[in-house]
């Protein structure tokens, strides 16, 4: 587990993971945070975790500042990726890149994880698809509940403001987006959520952006 650590500086990544605080995790983090760069040129890149898998309790209180950028998907503001579940944290991270799977707070979060409390203000830019304020793709039965994003969000195709891809069973409830959409694609792009396949649901959720 780790616990209270806050860490500042830049970090950059040539190979699988790389994070403000750590690459790949597959523990507990509570209460800690990352100041700084992230810069990688390949998968799995995060302002605080590229990769964080744990999902027997909540990782909760993380915050990411600064910027992300990767020439590759699955990179996030705070997470590049996320099996397990995460209770109010945010980030306000600035998020550039050139694959798909890139979010706001989490590039992309797999089956059955949860997100509570949390948001993303940071911009979100990049020359693929599957890109979201908050997170970019989403997998079957995944829950993001009473979280929101602020920042503009720019993609190709399945660009949405809070989620760009929302997949099988999956749930958004209590949510919301304030975020800008532009992108390139026109197709499957939303002020809320850019796709929403088989049985997904949304609850109770709005968005006000343009």
């Amino acid at each position: 587990t780790i616990s209270h650590v806050n860490v500042s500086g830049n970090v950059t990544g040539s190979s699988t993971y790389a994070g403000g605080l750590v690459g790949r995790q597959t523990a507990q983090i509570n209460d800690s945070s990352f100041y700084g760069n992230v810069t990688s040129s390949s998968t799995y890149a995060g302002g605080l975790v590229g990769y964080m898998s744990y999902a027997t309790t909540y990782s909760q209180n993380l915050h990411s500042h600064g910027t992300v950028q990767a020439t590759a998907g699955y990179a996030g503001g705070l997470f590049g990726y996320l099996t397990g579940k995460l209770n109010n944290s945010y980030s306000d991270a600035n998020v550039t890149c050139n694959n798909a799977r890139c979010g706001g707070l989490i590039g992309s979060v797999a089956s059955s994880s949860y997100i509570d409390y949390s948001n993303a203000s940071g911009d979100v830019t990049s020359t693929s698809n599957y890109v979201g304020g908050l997170v970019g793709y989403a997998v079957s039965y995944a829950k993001i509940n009473h979280s929101f994003s602020t920042g503009d969000v720019i993609g190709t195709t399945r660009t949405g403001g809070l989620v760009g891809y929302l997949y099988s069973n999956s749930v958004v409830d209590n949510s919301y987006s304030t975020s800008d959409v532009n992108a390139s694609g026109y197709d499957e792009v939303g002020g809320l959520v850019g796709t929403s396949a088989w049985d997904t649901k949304i609850y109770n959720s709005y968005s006000i952006g343009d």
